[in-house]
C-alpha cells in the first residue's frame, strides 16, 4: 500500500493527501487509481500473425474532456488479445524504466480481452481497484463469443489505404458501428465485435463516446502473453455490478463505513458522489 500512496504523491502532489488518509482510503484527482502490475512472468498463449494498433478517442458526454489511448489487437492462430498498449507499456516501464514509451498515468484501461478461437470462449481480465493488494490481483470472467447480427450498409471509408465497408449492430445496450476490410478475411475482431467477414479497422458507438481507428498493422511475430497474476474469477454480472458501484456509490466499497475522499475545486468531498462513468456495456 505504501507504493500506492507514493505513486499518488508523485502524480498529484502531497497537498492532495489529507493527514487522515487510511490504508483503504484514496484521494482521486479525477479517476480511480490504476497502478502498474508485475509483468515479469507470463504464460505464452500463442504467437501473433498480425497485430493491429488502434487509437481510441474518448469524448466524455458529461464534461469537456477528450482522451486518447492506443490499443493492440494481437491475432494468433488460436488466440487473440485486445488490450491497452499504453498500460502494458506502463507495466513494462515500471519493471524496467528504459522500456517506457508512454507516461505513467492512472487512467489507462485495465481491461484485456482474450478470445479462444477454437473453443469460442472469451476471457476478460481487469485489474482490481481499491485493494491493498492491487498489484497482485485481477478479476477474471468468461463468456461465449457472440456472433453479432450485423446490418451491412453501402457506406465506405478508407483506413490505412484499405477500402472498408460500414456495418451496424447492437450489443450491451449500445449501437456499434464498424468499418471492416473484406480483403483481409480474418474472423478475429477487436474487443467483442465478432461476426464480420473481414478485419475491423474502425469502430465505435453511435453516440460518439468511443471511436477506435486503426493506425498500424504489423506482421512482426510476438508472444500473446497472459500474465502470472493472482486471478479472482467471478461472474460477468458481479464484475460489472462492482464497477458500477465504484463509480456510482464509491464509499459503499470502503471498509469500516469510511467514505471515499475526492479532491474537488471546493475541497475534499467525503460523501457518496457519482463519478463520470461510460462503460462499453450498459445492459448485461
Amino acid at each position: 500500500m505504501k507504493k500506492t500512496i507514493t505513486l499518488l504523491l508523485m502524480l498529484f502532489g502531497s497537498s492532495l493527501l489529507p493527514s487522515n488518509v487510511s490504508a483503504q482510503m484514496f484521494v482521486l484527482a479525477e479517476d480511480h487509481v490504476l497502478l502498474p502490475f508485475d509483468v515479469s512472468k507470463w504464460e505464452t498463449l500463442d504467437s501473433t500473425l498480425l497485430t493491429v494498433r488502434y487509437n481510441r478517442v474518448m469524448n466524455y458526454p458529461d464534461k469537456e474532456l477528450v482522451r486518447e489511448e492506443m490499443f493492440d489487437l494481437q491475432i494468433g492462430s488460436h488466440w487473440t488479445k485486445f488490450s491497452s498498449y499504453n498500460i502494458e507499456n506502463m507495466d513494462e516501464g515500471w519493471v524496467n524504466p528504459k522500456l517506457r514509451k508512454v507516461p505513467v498515468r492512472v487512467f489507462y484501461s485495465g481491461e484485456s480481452i482474450f478470445t479462444d478461437l477454437k473453443s469460442g470462449v472469451v476471457t476478460v481480465v481487469n485489474r482490481e481497484f481499491l485493494s491493498e493488494n492491487t498489484e497482485n490481483n485481477a478479476f477474471l470472467y468468461r463468456e461465449p463469443v457472440i456472433r453479432h447480427q450485423w446490418q451491412l450498409t453501402n457506406e465506405k471509408d478508407t483506413i490505412l489505404g484499405q477500402q472498408c465497408q460500414k456495418a451496424i449492430t447492437t450489443f450491451g445496450g449500445r449501437t456499434w458501428e464498424a468499418w471492416f476490410d473484406s480483403e483481409i478475411p480474418i474472423q478475429a475482431a477487436p474487443w467483442k465485435l465478432q461476426g464480420l467477414p473481414g478485419l475491423i479497422l474502425k469502430f465505435g458507438d453511435s453516440e460518439g463516446i468511443y471511436t477506435f481507428t486503426a493506425i498500424q498493422i504489423s506482421d512482426e511475430v510476438q508472444p500473446i502473453k497472459k500474465y502470472a497474476w493472482r486471478y479472482k474469477e467471478i461472474s460477468k454480472k458481479k464484475f460489472l455490478d462492482y464497477m458500477n458501484l465504484i463509480y456510482r456509490k464509491p464509499s459503499t466499497l470502503m471498509s469500516g463505513g469510511q467514505p471515499l475522499k475526492q479532491m474537488t475545486e471546493n475541497g475534499v468531498v467525503t460523501a457518496d458522489f457519482p463519478l463520470s462513468y461510460h462503460p462499453y456495456e450498459i445492459n448485461y
